[in-house]
């Protein structure tokens, strides 16, 4: 994480793409900005109950965003992938089903070689088909 302060005075926190991302789908839809570079972030205001609080602002290094916003901006609209076929959240690839359990579908992105697990109940599928979960 770089620390850095903005002309305004607000601290700007440049994060990670993992940690990022997870600030980005927590926030509310208000708290979502788009700094003067170009970069997206995270807005969040100070506490009511701290006097001295400040305006923080949470996004990527401007190195990182040169490297990903080309393929992050469809990521950032929301836009979601067909049903049972997953975008990498770290490359926007499409990634391959490598096995299907009773509840749940497990991908892996060739390109980058990370993995993920999603639920039928969220892509849909048959429950019960696929591999027994060993226990």
């Amino acid at each position: 994480m770089i620390l850095t302060r903005r002309k305004d005075g607000g601290l700007l926190f440049e994060e990670r793409w993992d940690r990022f991302c997870t600030e980005w789908r927590g926030a509310a839809p208000k708290e979502r900005v788009i700094l003067d570079d170009g970069r997206p972030a995270v807005r969040r205001e100070p506490r009511p109950e701290d006097e001295d609080g400040e305006v923080t602002f949470t996004t990527l290094a401007p190195a990182l965003w040169e490297r990903v916003k080309s393929r992050q901006r469809e990521a950032f609209a929301m836009i979601p992938p067909p049903k049972r076929v997953r975008l990498c959240q770290a490359c926007r690839g499409e990634m391959v089903v490598t096995r299907e359990y009773e509840g749940v579908w497990c991908f892996r992105c060739p390109a980058c070689g990370s993995s993920e697990t999603w639920g039928k109940d969220v892509l849909g599928g048959v429950q019960g088909a696929g591999d027994k979960e060993k226990r």
